[in-house]
């Protein structure tokens, strides 16, 4: 079984290279003048970002519970840090609806961008997990 920080490390990787072609993006885009198309990478980056911090949080939180045993601690790490792909998103979800509902294109696909990151990084941290349970 993985550790928590072999868990988190896993994850970090996988998020900083999808932020890297990111950034590489961003750059391609700027310099064709395609500033609408960058913003969305940016949205995206900034997701990677936050996910990448509440990681860590969860991570800290998780390795302070020493009352719990090792596999206690992963496990208990694992249930919060998927707990944040349902909390965070929430409010994006509702902003889709909005402006689904209003046909206000650009905020919709901007919601659909932040969702669309989030379940990547959800589908890459039970990747992670389940692997780690071989």
């Amino acid at each position: 079984m993985k550790t928590i920080e072999q868990i988190t490390k896993e994850y970090l990787e996988f998020s900083a290279e999808q932020a890297d072609k990111c950034k590489k993006q961003i750059q391609l885009l700027e310099q064709e003048d395609k500033n609408d198309e960058a913003n969305l990478e940016k949205v995206k980056l900034n997701i990677y970002g936050i996910f990448d911090t509440l990681i860590k949080t969860s991570e800290k939180k998780a390795l302070n519970q020493k009352e719990l045993e090792e596999q206690q601690k992963v496990s208990s790490f694992c249930a919060d840090f998927l707990a944040t792909f349902d909390r965070i998103p929430a409010n994006w979800r509702i902003n889709y609806e909005k402006a689904k509902e209003h046909n206000n294109v650009i905020e919709y696909v901007i919601e659909e961008n932040k969702l669309s990151v989030s379940e990547q990084l959800k589908n890459q941290f039970n990747l992670i997990w389940e692997v780690s349970l071989l």
